[in-house]
């Protein structure tokens, strides 16, 4: 994103890590790749501001992406009510990619609570039993 007077652009990146080091091997890589890469950006006198999405892939929350989705404008309250629900989301994707290598095309993904998706038919529901009274 580029500031309405051009005097300073931010760039956001989503990376899906898998494990702690990771998580910080990719945070660090993440800011040294567009530092390096956008360093005539600074020649020019452009403020440049890497601003790193970071969420583990078994739905770890890396908590200076706090402050990259406060950077972009997102309010507190929304980032607190984001944090669950993206982090559900990778989970869920990993576990659906996970079970479709063990079983292959015999798996059945189940509908993304977050994610949207719903298959087609009934298929994929539970059969539930009546309550007795």
């Amino acid at each position: 994103m580029q500031s309405p007077d051009k005097k300073s652009v931010s760039i956001a990146d989503v990376s899906i890590p898998y494990g702690i080091e990771a998580m910080q091997a990719s945070w660090n890589g993440k800011v040294e790749k567009y530092e390096e890469g956008f360093q005539h950006l600074k020649d020019q006198g452009i403020k440049l501001t890497v601003l790193p999405i970071i969420i583990g892939s078994l739905g770890t929350w890396w908590t200076p992406t706090t402050d990259s989705l406060l950077e972009l404008g997102i309010s507190k309250t929304a980032i607190r009510k984001v944090i669950p629900a993206r982090c559900s989301t990778v989970l869920e994707h990993s576990k659906n990619i996970y079970w479709k290598h063990i079983f292959g095309d015999a798996y059945k993904q189940v509908p993304i609570r977050y994610g949207f998706e719903k298959p087609e038919g009934n298929q994929w529901k539970k059969e539930r039993s009546p309550l007795l009274s």
